[in-house]
């Protein structure tokens, strides 16, 4: 468990992975899906949604204070601090 005051950072892919992963599907919840296939020829439906900067700021304020955003071409990455 981690202690308020601990500093947290999510770091995910961003949309430009869905040029080599296009989204397959959208549930009605408006989740996005891709499909991946492992070497072993099984095939998955991965959930990965893309939220922005706003959405990210709106759902971890009730949990702490945002210290950095980054966007990157490929990547983001988020860091706060927990209340």
């Amino acid at each position: 468990m981690l202690e308020p005051g601990a500093t947290v950072m999510f770091i995910d892919n961003s949309e430009a992975q869905c040029q080599e992963h296009p989204i397959v599907s959208t549930d009605q919840f408006g989740n996005t899906y891709q499909s991946r296939q492992l070497d072993s020829v099984e095939s998955y439906s991965v959930l990965k949604n893309f939220p922005i900067q706003a959405e990210l700021e709106s759902l971890l304020s009730a949990s702490g204070e945002i210290l950095n955003y980054v966007g990157l071409e490929k990547f983001w990455l988020v860091q706060y601090k927990l209340n």
